[in-house]
């Protein structure tokens, strides 16, 4: 099997796994949302020998929000059913576009970008609780 094949195959596995490990384990939603990170970053730097070099400092930034969406996925995934957190997950832009105008008081452009040919589509067939 070609390198390619074998990292998707890994890291589907890893996704469709991941809400079934994080219920059973006995450990706080913090310790399971870093042994998750743990677990990405080491598959990460064993798959793709690109990321293996020194984080740059607009990385380093971004680390802490990744770990907040992290863990506050593990910690949804631990008070509800996997199924409930994947979908809020997965409707997490419906919700930006809804609350930012009326939390932040935003306003929308009036050009919204376009998205490509089918992904709509996709995005309703196949990404469908």
């Amino acid at each position: 099997m070609h390198a390619p094949a074998l990292r998707i195959l890994v890291a589907g596995a890893l996704f469709a796994t991941a809400g079934a490990l994080i219920k059973s384990c006995e450990f706080p939603p913090a310790q399971r949302a870093a042994v998750r990170a743990l677990v990405a970053a080491i598959t990460i730097f064993a798959l793709m020998p690109e990321a293996r070099v020194r984080p740059t400092r607009r990385v380093l930034v971004l680390i802490p929000t990744y770990f907040m969406a992290t863990f506050l996925f593990v910690l949804a995934n631990t008070m509800t059913t996997a199924a409930s957190t994947i979908f809020l997950a997965a409707t997490a832009p419906m919700w930006v576009l809804i609350l930012g105008p009326l939390l932040t008081g935003e306003r929308a452009k009036t050009r919204a970008p376009q998205l490509p040919r089918g992904a709509a589509w996709q995005r309703v067939h196949y990404h469908s609780p």
